[in-house]
């Protein structure tokens, strides 16, 4: 007999069905679980009280051109630039690998979303009212949030 409490069940679920949907081949899937994470992240950023800016704002407010993040959260004494990505990199990182096959699972995740996020913090900061606030990065990976 188990008993494994709402929250756990929950937790197990949601990352059982992540991982089905990581290994699915059907791209609709993949990307209708992206979409509907992205959604998720976004509406757990909103709890926050700040005022919370998605893709499309963020380009219009900051005129981004090129890659931009998925959401940015404009606190009093900071500014949080978001990157969601669809990824868990501890269940897909082997424990010891070629620096060429590390780079590969680092570049769709890692370095992709930091080109986006600094790309978007270098256009923030010319605007003046947050030239002198802090610009924090973050990169969201389902297995973080889940």
């Amino acid at each position: 007999l188990y008993f494994w409490g709402a929250p756990c069940l929950h937790r197990h679920i949601e990352f059982a069905f992540s991982d089905i949907v990581a290994n699915a081949k059907d791209k609709t899937a993949k990307q209708a679980f992206e979409d509907a994470f992205e959604a998720y992240t976004g509406e757990s950023l909103r709890r926050s009280g700040f005022p919370v800016l998605d893709e499309d704002d963020v380009r219009r407010r900051f005129q981004v051109g090129g890659p931009c993040s998925d959401f940015m959260v404009i606190e009093d004494d900071a500014t949080i630039v978001f990157e969601v990505k669809n990824k868990s990199l501890s269940l897909d990182l082997p424990a010891s690998a070629s620096v060429n096959k590390y780079k590969t699972k680092f570049k769709e995740t890692l370095l992709k979303a930091n080109t986006q996020l600094a790309n978007v913090a270098s256009h923030v900061r010319k605007v003046p009212e947050f030239v002198n606030k802090p610009i924090h990065r973050v990169i969201v990976t389902y297995g973080d949030l889940m």
